[in-house]
């Protein structure tokens, strides 16, 4: 830790690759090896996307956590699925996703919503990766 305050102007990059097999269904990974690997991938559908997301500050982690925890039977609870989508959707600045017409797609609590769990959770899980928890 070089400072006791997080720098405003830090990013997180999260890099994710998607690739097609022979039948056009898609493949998530972390790792391009991993697409290239795969026998049944086709090489030319490999793409790289990178959403960026703000260096998490105590204000952040309180927001996330404020809409993440709910109190039952006096106590109170972690909801782990809410935590994951809160972290997303408070930190994401950008990501480079386009449609089909090749026009950027805003980044926004919607589409955010509109991904597929599959690629949500590997965004979320390379995000986890790079704060750790707090």
């Amino acid at each position: 830790m070089k400072s006791l305050f997080v720098d405003k102007k830090a990013k997180i990059k999260v890099v994710i690759f998607t690739a097609k097999d022979k039948d056009d269904n898609i493949f998530l990974s972390n790792k391009e090896e991993t697409l290239k690997e795969n026998k049944d991938m086709k090489d030319d559908t490999i793409e790289k996307y990178e959403i960026t997301f703000k260096n998490p500050n105590y204000g952040d982690s309180v927001e996330i956590y404020r809409n993440s925890v709910k109190v039952e039977n006096g106590g109170l609870k972690i909801d782990p699925i809410s935590l994951r989508f809160n972290k997303l959707v408070n930190l994401i600045e950008d990501w480079d996703f386009k449609d089909e017409k090749g026009k950027k797609i805003v980044v926004n609590n919607q589409n955010v919503m509109n991904l597929y769990p599959e690629m949500a959770n590997l965004i979320i899980d390379e995000l986890e990766r790079e704060i750790g928890s707090f």
